[in-house]
């Protein structure tokens, strides 16, 4: 079977209703943007599968916080995702922390085109498209073997031409996660033969790469504390035959953080200051989807 070239977005941590935290010094006028900035960010993931026209999308862990209890949360997700479906799109959820799988099965309204993955339990899962499996979805599970074997046979670099489709591999987010480091994401390149690796959260934005393989997590897709600096948003993944795999940063965040430092000068003017610090404002990229920034400024001299 030749290999398909395949589309897709991976976001984690959306987090859709829940409360910002660090946002208390913000104006009245500000207050609905930041209430409604885990929606907004999740609905613009939604916007940008149908944009880019994806084979699917993978929400990989805390897609919302069951201990909140939001109804809104419900009715956001399910809305999303039959728009996903009216434009023929799959959504594989990876239950997380804040999402654990009783929570899914709980929302018994769920559109046929979404699909629960737990990789502590379940056996790998196809990715369809017009009766051809185009991907797969499998855990990788820290105590066990390799979750695929030895296939080398199988396959040849990322987008190759080949017999397997191509596979995606899940670690799974746990109560005692912590970003993982470099040497761990090595190691898991090593063990889990899979295509693309999708890292579990806290783990912020990260990249890991073997020789034939790519290991990623998207950070938050939301800025949820003053730790979330930068951008956040989703990866958009595209895999053409015959050619390496390539990514690109989706910011879907409507609030951003960031904490530049400027050093001063005993003989700097306040107008020299301000000028400074417009142009570093003026630096920042991808602010088209900013709609608050908060900015804590580090001086020092």
């Amino acid at each position: 079977m030749a290999f398909e070239a395949l589309r897709f977005i991976h976001a984690a941590g959306v987090l859709i209703d829940h409360q910002l935290r660090d946002v208390s010094g913000v104006s009245a006028g500000m207050r609905s943007t930041l209430l409604d900035a885990t929606t907004t960010s999740f609905e613009r993931i939604v916007e940008a599968c149908i944009e880019h026209e994806v084979d699917f999308l993978l929400l990989a862990g805390d897609t919302f916080a069951e201990r909140d209890r939001s109804l809104r949360a419900r009715f956001v997700l399910r809305e999303g995702f039959e728009c996903l479906q009216d434009a023929g799109i799959q959504v594989f959820v990876v239950p997380g922390q804040a999402d654990p799988a009783v929570a899914w099965q709980s929302i018994s309204d769920l559109p046929d085109n979404v699909t629960v993955f737990s990789p502590e339990v379940d056996e790998p899962t196809a990715v369809m498209r017009d009766g051809n499996v185009i991907a797969t979805l499998r855990g990788c599970l820290e105590q066990a073997q390799s979750a695929v074997g030895n296939d080398d046979t199988e396959r040849g670099e990322i987008g190759e031409s080949r017999i397997a489709p191509f596979k995606i591999g899940i670690i799974p987010q746990t109560a005692s996660s912590v970003a993982p480091t470099e040497s761990v994401v090595d190691r898991w390149l090593q063990k889990f033969r899979v295509d693309y690796l999708a890292l579990p959260r806290p783990a912020g934005r990260l990249w890991g790469r073997g020789p034939e393989r790519l290991a990623h997590c998207p950070g938050t897709a939301t800025s949820m504390t003053r730790e979330d600096v930068g951008a956040h948003g989703c990866t958009l993944f595209t895999i053409e035959n015959r050619n390496q795999a390539t990514q690109r940063h989706l910011v879907t965040s409507p609030i951003r953080r960031e904490h530049p430092e400027i050093e001063l000068d005993e003989t700097d003017t306040w107008d020299e200051l301000i000028a400074v610090m417009r142009r570093t404002v003026e630096a920042f990229d991808s602010l088209d989807q900013t709609s608050v920034l908060i900015i804590d400024w580090q001086f020092s001299g």
